[in-house]
């Protein structure tokens, strides 16, 4: 599909973040864009502000989660265009807390979000693609999809089975040569995601430090839609972890773990909520301002990589005289 002129595109989690910059590249590409989110109000703005884009965009007020109305709303759009070209699932919450003390339902959701949405999309839209010959499917999992990390269990789990759900759909649709699976792992990104997030830890969570533009990943997304590829991974820095917990799995549990929870806290008190797991959490706005970062975070965290290198840097001596004494 390198054209994208005039394609017919259903973007999930289409009213902010990953989901909207996506639909921006997209308009600008040309595109006719389907923008699907919960919040209706969110997705009329998104489309009020974007009439004079070169492609077309329709919005589709849907619960990702609802497998029957997925399947109305693929049949009502292919009825309408005739054909669906592309389909990216970009619809993801999360909710932090250590796994014993998360509400069993706020995990559930996650899951059901971001595994079992996606689930229900490509259930609707591969058949379509089967029929027509060709099609993009492309999953959006995470870096977290490859490896863990503390007080995101549920997160971790769905992007770990969206990875791996992925690359089952890849072999499986072998014999429809024009229909393709891709998957997309971003590292930490500026989205409202985390102002929108659960929070059980009784702290304040923020984003991870230095997260990247959502316009990268859009970029990757467009990029797989023009030309198919099996798995793209956006953010260089995530290319160290992964050699970290490949090569020194303990040393990366013990040292990393515990950065990776500290970077997504705060600091200061913060009531238990349950966020927007249940209702829109969509402004209209594809970055949630995390890389604004302030003076007092940057020295935090200035402090914070000096500890973990020390630590790092003590494992692995450590490590090295274990293996020496036996």
């Amino acid at each position: 599909m390198q054209d994208l002129d005039r394609r017919v595109i259903v973007v999930t989690g289409g009213s902010s973040g990953i989901g909207l910059a996506t639909v921006d590249h997209l308009l600008d590409a040309g595109s006719t864009v389907v923008a699907v989110a919960r919040g209706g109000d969110a997705l009329e703005q998104v489309a009020a502000a974007r009439s004079s884009r070169p492609g077309v965009l329709e919005v589709a007020a849907l619960d990702v989660t609802d497998a029957a109305a997925v399947d109305g709303f693929v049949a009502d759009l292919v009825a309408r265009h005739g054909t669906v070209d592309g389909w990216v699932n970009a619809a993801g919450i999360t909710t932090y807390g250590r796994f014993e003390t998360l509400p069993a339902e706020e995990f559930d959701r996650v899951v059901a979000v971001n595994l079992l949405g996606s689930a229900n999309g490509a259930r609707a839209v591969l058949p379509r693609f089967r029929d027509q010959g060709e099609g993009v499917l492309v999953n959006i999992a995470s870096v977290l999809g490859r490896f863990g990390t503390p007080l995101m269990s549920p997160y971790v789990a769905s992007k770990f089975a969206v990875r791996g759900w992925s690359q089952s759909l890849r072999m499986e649709v072998r014999d429809a040569p024009g229909v393709s699976v891709c998957a997309v792992l971003p590292g930490p990104v500026d989205t409202p995601l985390f102002q929108h997030a659960g929070n059980r830890t009784g702290e304040r969570i923020e984003s991870p430090s230095l997260p990247m533009d959502p316009d990268r990943v859009a970029e990757a997304i467009v990029g797989l839609l023009r030309r198919p590829r099996r798995e793209v991974v956006v953010g260089q820095a995530s290319r160290l972890l992964f050699l970290a917990f490949a090569v020194a799995p303990g040393v990366a549990e013990r040292v990393l773990g515990p950065a990776m929870a500290w970077d997504h806290t705060a600091g200061g008190a913060q009531a238990p909520t349950a966020g927007a797991l249940d209702r829109s959490g969509g402004e209209g706005q594809p970055v949630g301002g995390w890389r604004l970062v302030p003076l007092p975070h940057v020295r935090r965290l200035i402090r914070g990589a000096g500890a973990l290198a020390g630590g790092a840097i003590l494992s692995g001596v450590a490590a090295a005289a274990e293996r020496r004494r036996r």
